[in-house]
């Protein structure tokens, strides 16, 4: 008899182990998963945790708690030692209870045990930046930006490094064929290096092999023109991208706003109802007809400008039926824009004075109801 009853007794052992073995699995899955979700935590039986102290430690120290973040901390690098987390929290709770040597400890522990833990990272980071030593710093930095790093830290650190030419030189001797960040990091840069600096990072990202994403470039500049850097935008441009932008171009011809290549600095066209618009070209020279069949203005073409201060002939080759375009200039001082020049479209060259501060300006060519064709726009400098 018992051996009839031996088989159902296997499959009962059998059932419960597997039972068993898939709880551990879904408990510890339900622990790596609290380390996206930080609101599973809580959920996370105990004997099942190790990442959830990671986010029931910071959810300690958020709310003031220290005592119980460091507790949480501890325990956490008991139940998993190996990772730099743990460590981190325990060096974070240290440092807001005073206890600077205990901390310090727990931190270069971490720093020994991973490179992948962010807070270890940013505090070593500025240890290194603060005792003079830019490799170390540089090379914690690009870390970060490789982990997938974001936030006001990781851009306060890098705006600082950047700004030291030490931290700079040694920042870019780390560059390689970087991917996903290499846009943001650049668009960081260009409100914090001089065009000079900044034409050199850009032309170091584009000569390792980064991978640089032009139009997106072109698409978020506008932002950072209009604060004021118009000439860091254009290293930038020239830099990354290889090409020359077109600000410094006098004689700038209409061309298809689908091309790339024109840059931050190319001529835009912004879609308005009732404004219809072809391009032409007449002996090589790009032109562009249009129509307003709306009594209001609407704008034919826009772009930014680097036109340095002092005077500025503008002329205009075209013709024009109806009322003839108006041709505006704004002027970005400090975040604030100015608008200082305005005039009527004419067959003569009207002079303009930039102001000395304006370092990057913004043109428009407004046209109310008609019809008309305008070929290259001249600015000239005296």
């Amino acid at each position: 008899m018992s051996k009839l009853r031996m088989p159902g007794l296997v499959r009962i052992i059998w059932f419960v182990s597997w039972l068993a073995v898939a709880m551990a699995a879904a408990g510890f899955e339900f622990d790596r998963a609290s380390k996206r979700n930080s609101g599973l935590a809580r959920y996370v039986p105990s004997m099942f945790r190790g990442a959830a102290f990671e986010a029931t430690a910071n959810a300690a120290y958020a709310r003031g708690a220290n005592d119980e973040g460091v507790r949480l901390a501890r325990e956490m690098v008991l139940r998993r030692p190996i990772p730099a987390e743990g460590l981190s929290l325990v060096a974070l709770g240290a440092l807001r209870n005073g206890d600077d040597d205990k901390a310090l400890k727990a931190l270069l522990l971490s720093a020994a045990r991973g490179w992948r833990d962010s807070f270890t990272q940013a505090t070593v980071a500025r240890l290194a930046m603060n005792g003079g030593e830019w490799e170390v710093a540089a090379q914690r930095i690009m870390a970060m930006w490789r982990k997938g790093d974001t936030g006001d830290e990781l851009n306060r650190l890098t705006t600082e490094l950047l700004a030291q030419p030490e931290g700079l030189a040694a920042f870019q001797f780390l560059v390689g064929r970087e991917a996903a960040w290499t846009n943001p990091l650049l668009r960081l840069a260009a409100v914090t290096l001089s065009p000079k600096a900044m034409a050199s990072l850009a032309a170091t990202f584009r000569d390792r092999g980064a991978s640089i994403n032009c139009p997106g470039l072109t698409d978020t500049a506008g932002a950072i023109i209009r604060a004021g850097y118009g000439p860091t935008i254009e290293a930038l441009w020239s830099g990354a991208c290889g090409l020359q932008g077109q600000a410094a171009k006098r004689n700038a011809g209409f061309v298809n706003g689908d091309d790339d290549a024109s840059g931050p600095f190319g001529w835009k066209y912004p879609v308005a109802a009732a404004l219809s618009r072809e391009f032409v070209e007449h002996e090589g020279v790009s032109a562009i007809r249009y129509e307003n069949s709306d009594p209001f203005q609407k704008v034919v073409a826009s772009r930014y400008a680097l036109m340095r201060p002092g005077a500025h002939d503008i002329v205009f080759n075209g013709r024009v039926e109806g009322a003839s375009p108006k041709f505006q200039v704004i002027c970005f001082v400090q975040e604030k824009q100015i608008k200082f020049a305005e005039f009527t479209i004419g067959s003569q060259a009207t002079r303009i004075n930039i102001p000395i501060g304006c370092e990057s300006q913004l043109i428009k060519i407004q046209a109310g109801r008609g019809r008309g064709e305008l070929a290259a726009v001249q600015m000239s400098m005296e």
